[in-house]
């Protein structure tokens, strides 16, 4: 899985910000670190357990464009409504797409 550089993360997440990363390249399990994602279709931004892309094949052969990272489902929460919102504002719509482009 690629994650890109512009990637956004919560607040307490940036503070392992270095362990996250090198256990997701290297494939590892970690517990209550969310990965949030483009849509696959249809919708505004998804959130995922991060081992769900690590762990369940199904899930392995995906590449997700990964846009968050957050540590705990709260702070996914957080950072979905805030990108939302930014998205809203600077643009006029929800297109999150283009927003992640720009």
């Amino acid at each position: 899985m690629k994650i890109p550089k512009n990637v956004i993360f919560g607040c307490e997440a940036e503070k392992d910000k270095k362990r996250i990363l090198a256990a997701l390249k290297k494939d590892r399990l970690l517990l209550d670190v969310y990965l949030i994602t483009l849509p696959e279709k249809n919708g505004l931004l998804e959130i995922y357990p991060s081992y769900i892309f690590t762990k369940v094949d199904i899930y392995k052969k995906k590449n997700p464009k990964v846009v968050g990272i957050a540590d705990g489902y709260d702070e996914a929460v957080d950072i979905v409504s805030t990108t939302i919102l930014d998205c809203y504002n600077s643009q006029g719509d929800f297109d999150l797409k283009k927003y992640f482009i720009s």
